[in-house]
């Protein structure tokens, strides 16, 4: 009889987002759905300017979140009352100790003129309605 293949771990990312909402007390009452998923194909444009962490490791003792991050993941959420919330998944890495992902929002209101040029400089495809 062959061995039972072992579970598929999820990407980091994901692990990352569940944290997130596990801390924003998500509840079965009121449910998080992810609705889309995207990869940035310019992380190199994702600054700290533009969007600030919200959950994660900040690098805080290391002089801060090194910028521009090696990936971004655009992630739109909603919730049971269609009310969307667009976070930013990045992984940054100093190159030498500190290597984590990190939750970020966007300083610009979802789906602004702001937000959506700050998608397109990131290369985020990210499909707000649906």
């Amino acid at each position: 009889m062959p061995w039972p293949k072992p579970a598929a771990r999820p990407p980091d990312w994901e692990v990352e987002l569940s944290a997130y909402l596990t801390a924003r007390n998500t509840t079965l009452a009121d449910p998080v759905i992810l609705k889309t998923v995207a990869r940035a194909t310019k992380p190199r444009n994702f600054s700290g300017d533009t969007f600030y962490p919200v959950f994660g490791n900040d690098f805080r003792g290391s002089g801060g979140l090194p910028y521009p991050p090696e990936q971004v993941q655009c992630v739109r959420l909603a919730n049971r009352h269609r009310e969307n919330e667009v976070v930013f998944i990045s992984y940054h890495t100093d190159q030498l100790w500190n290597i984590d992902w990190v939750v970020h929002k966007s300083v610009h209101a979802p789906a602004s003129g702001a937000f959506l040029e700050d998608l397109q400089a990131i290369g985020c495809n990210l499909a707000l309605s649906q």
